[in-house]
């Protein structure tokens, strides 16, 4: 899961790479009803932020489950975690944690990389238009995945039958 977590955010990284060479100095970044623009900035711009926001979300990700360990435990939320911020379980914890986070990043990387392609696409054929019907799709499977992934992701932190009363 890791390796893939880390192929999918070089892809989407060499996507913006790309993109910023392909597109013109101004693109439409933002995009409004039926697909229109509402939204510009400098190619440099939007390049620099999307990349800061790749890299800050990538570094997030990766470091989840040592950061968790860094937190204070009142400010984790996390089902049972009494038991599973234990001492004796912080390994599998933090493998739980990494997992998780590997994949829900898998998923958000694909969703940023497919926005990104449309994006440039609207942007390479005149006149700008985002096609809103793929956006739409591509919205609503990512929401469906975030939904699976929060109950599968609550659902590992169940106790272990040995620990129910």
């Amino acid at each position: 899961m890791k390796s893939t977590f880390i192929l999918i955010f070089l892809i989407v990284t060499l996507m913006n790479v790309f993109a910023w060479q392909l597109l013109p100095e101004k693109i439409a970044t933002h995009f409004g009803k039926g697909g229109r623009p509402n939204g510009w900035m400098s190619k440099d711009a939007n390049f620099v932020v999307m990349q800061g926001l790749y890299l800050f979300l990538f570094l997030m990700f990766y470091y989840s489950s040592v950061l968790i360990f860094k937190t204070p435990q009142k400010w984790i939320s996390l089902p049972n975690r009494e038991y599973w911020l234990r001492e004796e379980n912080r390994d599998i914890t933090r493998q739980k944690i990494s997992n998780g986070m590997y994949e829900y990043g898998i998923y958000l990387f694909l969703f940023f990389g497919f926005i990104g392609h449309l994006t440039m696409h609207a942007n390479l054929n005149p006149p700008v238009r985002l096609d809103e019907s793929r956006f739409l799709i591509a919205l609503f499977l990512f929401l469906g995945l975030t939904v699976y992934w929060t109950v599968k992701f609550i659902l590992m932190f169940r106790l272990p039958k040995s620990e129910h009363r």
